[in-house]
């Protein structure tokens, strides 16, 4: 579905603004904070300041087309993918992954009595990108001192 096509079927009035927000959150599925939108479409020919692209989640949050979560280091991170799913978060590069979308079993945790209607962890390491970076990185070390060994000989 395209963005005008979500903002109408929301009752949100399409503004230039608005489809910005929401095309990015389209195109790029990284799980950006505000800061981090508004640089990417700051367009000097365009009205629009950070307080623009808060304004513009909270509605997009209200309609149930975005959902806030609570990133790495506690900063606000949104989410255009709204349906049950797990992140990861690497340590590395920070950027936050989105896990599958459907869980195969049903999760069953002792809530002590509460009842949950959601849930927003994520799990925390090294992404696959950043993980085949660190081998290469250790393998390339470990020949550096081997040939270091060998040349002294």
């Amino acid at each position: 579905m395209e963005a005008i096509e979500i903002l109408k079927n929301n009752q949100i009035r399409v503004t230039g603004q608005r489809l910005k927000v929401l095309n990015y959150l389209l195109a790029e599925r990284i799980h950006p904070t505000a800061e981090q939108i508004f640089s990417s479409i700051y367009d000097k020919k365009d009205i629009l300041s950070l307080a623009t692209v808060y304004n513009t989640l909270s509605i997009f949050i209200e309609k149930g087309i975005v959902k806030k979560l609570n990133g790495p280091g506690d900063k606000a991170i949104f989410d255009i993918n709204i349906s049950n799913h797990l992140h990861f978060h690497c340590n590395v590069c920070h950027k936050v992954y989105d896990l599958s979308e459907n869980f195969k079993e049903p999760l069953t945790i002792d809530l002590g009595g509460h009842r949950a209607v959601e849930f927003h962890g994520y799990f925390e390491g090294e992404c696959n990108q950043c993980n085949k970076g660190v081998k290469k990185s250790n393998l390339l070390n470990l020949f550096k001192q081997k040939v270091k060994i060998f040349t002294r000989r």
